[in-house]
């Protein structure tokens, strides 16, 4: 009996030392899926970037899976369980989980906008035909260097509204440009020379100027690209000195940087009243839709359907973050593996190890 009890303190030592020097398996159990509500924007957008559809693009997320109405429930159930795995926002991200890497990229800004984080999608504000000035004004707010510092201050990535607007214009003017008949073989080879050697004499006096503004444009294209943010080049942001109550009404992953991006507004405007409901895209959608909401949020692209019948523009882009518990040994996982999780073709943490 004394030999045994001598003995009980070395075999603990002995254990103390293996388990420093052999670690312990990664994870081990049944994953316990957390995932959004049906009409949730960011459930939307991570079956669709993720594939946990089939092949008519309906969601196929097992049914299995504990869901929540809202982030703070995603937070809370994966914080309590150890064996959970959920997916929230990047800037809802906080220390109560752990963020996952998908196929070694973390989620963040940087990531993001080098296209290594896969899991990604625009906040989009939806509006009615007839938008009133004064949510067209908070939109040029949101829009502007004010705004768009709040964003990124949140963390989400910075937009420029009107990137898209003189994209869409480039194509058009292109397109007109290769249907403008070419003029005769006879008619351009009879200007040619008069017009090269002015050309050249043109070409030569702007040479140095060109060279100039081109390393000058380098150098702020250059500056912009480290930073990875269009912050610098959006207008500033001037209070229109308009009243009167602004309804937005949609998304719970949108609603933490609107009300940020309201409350900033407000104190420029302080005869101006924003009320924010914070209860899925799909709602956002409809209220704006039906005329009860001056601004609908959404956290996922618009159907073609809801396109149509509405004016749409995105404020952010977005990370969808997988998350587990603090304490969970899970460091990275494969797109593929996060995918057959969803489904409910994987259901043990051992397998999602390998």
């Amino acid at each position: 009996m004394k030999k045994t009890l001598k003995a009980l303190p070395l075999l603990a030592t002995v254990g103390l030392v293996l388990s420093s020097v052999v670690p312990a398996f990664a994870q081990e159990g049944t994953i316990n899926v957390v995932s959004r509500e049906d009409g949730s924007g960011t459930r939307g957008a991570f079956v669709e970037i993720v594939g946990v559809v089939d092949e008519n693009e309906d969601d196929m997320t097992t049914t299995s899976a504990a869901i929540q109405n809202g982030t703070n429930g995603v937070m809370q159930t994966v914080a309590g369980d150890p064996n959970a795995i959920g997916y929230i926002s990047l800037g809802s991200l906080n220390d109560t989980v752990k963020a996952v890497t998908v196929d070694g990229a973390e989620a963040t800004p940087e990531a993001i906008n080098a296209g290594d984080y896969p899991i990604a999608r625009p906040f989009v504000v939806a509006w009615g035909e007839d938008q009133s000035d004064l949510s067209a004004d908070f939109l040029t707010f949101i829009h502007s260097q004010e705004g768009q510092t709040i964003v990124e201050e949140e963390g989400y990535i910075a937009v420029d509204a009107s990137a898209s607007a003189e994209g869409e214009e480039s194509s058009e003017e292109a397109s007109s440009e290769e249907t403008t008949e070419e003029p005769a073989e006879g008619e351009e080879s009879a200007g040619a020379e008069e017009a090269a050697s002015e050309e050249e004499t043109t070409e030569e006096e702007a040479s140095s100027e060109e060279t100039t503004e081109e390393e000058s444009a380098t150098e702020e294209e250059s500056t912009e690209e480290e930073s990875g943010s269009v912050v610098a080049s959006l207008p500033s942001y001037e209070a229109a000195g308009l009243e009167g109550t602004i309804e937005v009404v949609g998304s719970t992953s949108v609603t933490p940087v609107m009300e940020v991006l309201a409350e900033e507004y407000m104190a420029l405007n302080p005869d101006v009243t924003i009320n924010i409901t914070s209860n899925g895209s799909s709602a956002g959608i409809q209220a704006a839709t039906g005329g009860a909401a001056d601004l609908g949020m959404s956290s996922r692209e618009l159907t073609e359907d809801e396109a149509a019948a509405l004016n749409q523009t995105n404020i952010a882009l977005d990370g969808i973050s997988v998350v587990v518990h603090p304490e969970s040994t899970v460091e990275d996982l494969s797109l593929e593996t996060i995918r057959s999780i969803f489904l409910g073709e994987v259901t043990e943490w051992e397998e999602a190890a390998q």
